[in-house]
């Protein structure tokens, strides 16, 4: 595996989104709760070279009833439950990328500025 950055979506609004540093998928499993997945989100302009970026999510997340995700889904546009970690897309070998600091950057200051409201 290679080493990655992805940006950490709780669940629970009050707890902050974070860019973590990630070494091994078994921290990704810690941080969605079990065994996950990826879903790909076409974007629809390139940024810093990406045309896709990838949410992980856990696999089992509806029968463990975990919670909505509302960061999640409104971005995805579609119902997430549980923790989710964005990243960049893949590369050609299917390598998992780091999101781009500055789509991390945006999520967390929009975030900022709406608890500000």
């Amino acid at each position: 595996m290679t080493d990655f950055n992805g940006l950490l979506m709780p669940v629970d609004p009050s707890e902050p989104m974070i860019v973590k540093h990630y070494t091994h998928y078994q921290q990704m499993q810690d941080d969605v709760g079990g065994t996950f997945s990826a879903i790909t989100k076409k974007l629809s302009k390139i940024i810093d070279g990406m045309s896709t970026l990838d949410m992980w999510v856990n696999d089992e997340g509806l029968i463990l009833q975990q919670h909505v995700n509302m960061r999640a889904s409104s971005f995805m546009a579609q119902r997430i439950v549980g923790p989710a970690i964005l990243t960049g897309g893949a590369d050609y070998w299917g390598t998992t990328l780091s999101i781009p600091p500055r789509i991390a950057d945006q999520f967390i200051l929009i975030e900022m500025e709406a608890k500000a409201l």
